[in-house]
């Protein structure tokens, strides 16, 4: 019987170049991994010999890499715009996403590397566009957005093998100190002004027995709850337990860019409602004072709708008001009072509350449990209440003679 012809041994290739085997009718089989996408593709060709299999394996990996760099010929403009529709888009809340695209029109699109191909962008060029928004007189809020939105995105790019490494990881975000403009002052009201709002907010038409202001009331409840204004839009009076004397707070009304607006359909308004979680997606307790309970009983008096399901602060047509409808009526409110206040929405409502109870020298966790926070965000947003509990606790110490 003739012996088989003993075939020579396949070499071992290098860790990450793939493997050789023989396969039927003493081909080669020759498998390699292809990084793509954070994941891999794995490739298989067969040849008569090693070269065969090595020239093969070249132009399926050429034909792959062709897709590859296709995409990496967007320009970061158009690249990131495609990444924020497709992949950020699923994955945040929609007033997250909003926010996102906020970003992307007013700093990602107006930087002088926005029309250069995304994967061309070197470190330094990422560098000087995140130097330039500073230069350009941005608060480092808004520098900060524009930086991680350019992290994200190169970050999303590495791990689908399109790039070995991002070239954001050297990349710093300025100091604050560094900034040439700084992030706004929180405005908020004096004990003194406080009583001068809530008495013209809580006012009577002259002659009537009707409010002079539907939703007065409401925006005196703000004060003393520290409620966010999409959360006040979402309450429900079965949200109420008059006899605990608590609320609890457990969605949030926003509105989102209508993304059919002039689009799809005529008439499509700009923007939408929804109810959605808290901002920190959990349920808290809010106990209620006498002066929100006063608010609460006029603002029971303004609206038709008091069943369990109907909201708290309604329009004519049963619909919870919106932020946008709520912002424009304290500023009508505003204009009627003495009060000479920078230009502020519905939110230095909550900021005053905030004031009130520092100025009690409540702990921070108690504060920020109150306002929805975590302590960490509390100590941070208000940080010159803090200040200002630490000089007073350290003169306090002064008792201590010496």
């Amino acid at each position: 019987m003739k012996e088989a012809t003993k075939l020579p041994e396949l070499p071992r290739l290098p860790k990450g170049q793939g493997t050789l085997i023989y396969t039927h009718g003493n081909k080669i089989l020759y498998r390699k991994a292809i990084p793509v996408d954070g994941g891999y593709k794995r490739l298989a060709v067969t040849g008569n010999n090693i070269r065969e299999c090595f020239d093969t394996m070249r132009r399926k990996e050429d034909d792959l890499r062709a897709g590859m760099k296709s995409a990496g010929s967007e320009s970061l403009a158009m690249a990131i715009d495609r990444w924020l529709d497709l992949y950020k888009q699923p994955e945040v809340k929609p007033s997250s996403y909003d926010r996102l695209r906020i970003t992307y029109k007013a700093q990602i699109t107006k930087m002088t590397i926005a029309d250069k191909p995304w994967k061309l962008i070197t470190a330094d060029e990422l560098q000087a566009a995140v130097n330039a928004l500073v230069q350009d007189g941005y608060a480092w809020s808004t520098v900060k957005k524009a930086y991680d939105m350019l992290n994200a995105f190169y970050t999303f790019q590495t791990r689908r093998g399109y790039l070995p490494r991002s070239p954001m990881d050297i990349c710093c975000m300025p100091l604050r100190e560094n900034m040439l403009k700084r992030d706004k002052e929180i405005v908020y009201m004096t004990e003194p002004q406080i009583k001068v709002f809530c008495e013209e907010a809580l006012s009577f038409a002259e002659g009537s027995t009707q409010l002079k202001y539907r939703y007065g009331p409401a925006f005196v409840f703000l004060i003393y709850t520290g409620l966010r204004i999409g959360e006040l839009c979402a309450l429900q009076w079965k949200d109420f337990n008059m006899e605990k004397a608590t609320v609890s707070i457990t969605k949030n009304l926003i509105e989102v860019y209508n993304r059919d607006y002039g689009k799809k359909r005529e008439g499509a308004p700009q923007y939408v409602t929804k109810i959605s979680t808290t901002k920190t997606r959990s349920t808290r307790i809010i106990p209620l004072n006498r002066n929100a309970l006063k608010a609460l009983a006029l603002m029971r008096q303004a609206v038709p709708f008091t069943e369990s399901d109907g909201y708290v602060v309604s329009t004519a047509n049963r619909k919870p008001a919106t932020p946008r409808q709520m912002e424009k009526r304290l500023a009508y409110l505003l204009q009627a009072t003495p009060l000479d206040l920078p230009p502020c929405g519905c939110h230095m409502l909550r900021h005053t509350c905030a004031s009130l109870l520092f100025a009690k020298k409540l702990q921070v966790e108690i504060i920020a449990s109150i306002l929805g926070h975590s302590p960490e965000v509390c100590r941070k947003t208000y940080i010159h209440f803090c200040q200002a509990q630490r000089a007073e606790a350290i003169h306090q110490i002064a008792e201590f003679n010496i």
